[in-house]
């Protein structure tokens, strides 16, 4: 026996421990404030805010924007449900779009058919670190005249069309979680190029009601010791990015020949990272045939999972959308048949051939028993 091979291996890296110490001995909110500065200064904004979680951020971010009842919010139909669930949360109507069959980001075409005249916001991702469209949804919300929300937390310290990932939205989200290349328990900053929205951001995030929208605070501020943790960590952020593109590739060597398998295409130009690593079987093999797949290999200790989402299908969102199976099906095809292979630094070549071979031959079984 040997022991499993996980999807993400969050760990201490060195230096962690002292800067938690360090963050003891600082004043309140120092460790905070200089995360804030740092990770808007990798997405080339001169504000951050930081936030206690992901989805509390999109929640904060919506409030300072003035998003509410009878406004809606146009979010990708794979993935997002933070954002989904907070849209909820400030009582508006997520609309949900569908999205392009390569980069699993927002589809344009699909975009610009929801847009309507009660549309406040777009909420656009780098999916499983692919900038791909993002400029073009950038341009499309800049036409209509509606705010772009940037959930770059996926392609943290990428770039695209020679711009910083966080830097195409008013404001982007960039969090820290476990399965990041960078993980720091969920601390999430804000930052944004308007100074009037970043001191409503921070109201909102410190539980301050904002009197000129009637919107209570949240009360969820970034605190010292996560982002003492974050700051140790972003210090190795190039290397530990260099370290995923090397499994990247291997990756994509190793799986190349196995046909009834789409990869995820290699990220030129510096676009995008890779936070995680997500396959996709053929439209030949059935939802239920990928969970027999995922299904093998966690027999044999090899602990992948699903991908991504249909957000719109989950049952708190279908309920109040009224949307059924089949409304988006580039967004439900990839979600019913993605699987997100251990990915994570500390993975060795040998581990990545024993995935890769336990995955084939769990996709020839299933084949086989079909066929």
């Amino acid at each position: 026996m040997f022991d499993p091979i996980s999807t993400s291996q969050p760990r201490p890296v060195p230096g962690d421990a002292q800067a938690l110490a360090e963050a003891l001995r600082t004043a309140v909110g120092h460790e905070a404030r200089r995360l804030e500065e740092t990770l808007a200064s990798i997405a080339g904004r001169p504000f951050g805010v930081g936030v206690g979680s992901p989805g509390t951020a999109f929640e904060v971010a919506f409030r300072a924007l003035g998003i509410g009842p009878g406004d809606e919010v146009l979010l990708p139909a794979l993935g997002s449900v933070e954002a989904a669930d907070a849209v909820a949360r400030v009582h508006a109507m997520p609309v949900f779009a569908d999205v392009d069959p390569r980069s699993l980001g927002l589809c344009p075409k699909s975009v610009e058919a929801r847009i309507g005249e009660r549309t406040r916001a777009i909420v656009a991702t780098t999916l499983l670190g692919d900038a791909g469209g993002l400029e073009t949804i950038a341009n499309l919300a800049a036409r209509h005249e509606v705010t772009l929300v940037e959930d770059a937390s996926d392609a943290l310290g990428a770039s695209h069309g020679g711009r910083p990932i966080g830097k195409f939205g008013r404001v982007a989200l960039l969090a820290l979680t476990d399965d990041r290349p960078v993980a720091a328990s969920g601390a999430t900053v804000l930052a944004t190029h308007d100074d009037v929205l970043a001191k409503r951001c921070r109201r909102f995030g410190a539980g301050v009601p904002d009197e000129d929208l009637d919107r209570a605070g949240v009360d969820s501020p970034l605190d010292d010791f996560r982002a003492a943790v974050g700051l140790n960590r972003l210090v190795r952020l190039s290397e530990a990015l260099e370290a995923r593109r090397r499994i990247a590739d291997t990756y994509v060597r190793r799986l190349s020949g196995v046909s009834d398998l789409i990869l995820p295409a290699p990220r030129g130009d510096g676009g995008g990272a890779w936070p995680r690593f997500v396959v996709r079987l053929s439209d030949r093999f059935s939802p239920f045939e990928r969970d027999e797949v995922l299904e093998g290999m966690r027999r044999h200790e090899i602990l992948a999972t699903t991908g991504p989402v249909a957000t719109p299908l989950l049952v708190r969102h279908g309920h109040r959308t009224g949307h059924t199976d089949g409304a988006f099906p580039v967004a439900e095809r990839a979600a019913g048949r993605s699987i997100a292979l251990p990915f994570h630094e500390g993975l060795s070549e040998p581990e990545i051939d024993l995935v890769c071979q336990t995955l084939d031959l769990m996709i020839q079984r299933t084949s086989f028993r079909r066929d």
